[in-house]
């Protein structure tokens, strides 16, 4: 067991997350080290004037993430005028 692994099985614990299958389980374990991969290099840049660590959202995608937040996507370009459309055509 890997360093990653206690600390996915901590996160787990500590939020209460339950997942169904074997394979939910390996899938939650797989994004959220991936995320905690993202976490270490955004800390280790020595330009960021922020410090990045473990929340509730890091067995997430980025989907599943913008999705909880209530993140709409536009439906076309900002600033876009509409169209009138001419019924006598």
């Amino acid at each position: 067991m890997t360093d990653d692994d206690r600390e996915f099985l901590s996160f787990v614990t500590k939020h209460g997350r339950s997942y169904g299958t074997k394979e939910e389980f390996q899938f939650r374990s797989d994004i959220f080290k991936k995320n905690l991969d993202i976490i270490r290099k955004e800390n280790m840049n020595l330009n960021n004037t922020f410090t990045m660590a473990v929340n509730k959202f890091p067995d997430r995608t980025h989907d599943e993430y913008k999705r909880l937040l209530g993140y709409k996507p536009s439906m076309g370009p900002k600033n876009a005028v509409p169209q009138v459309i001419d019924p006598s055509v």
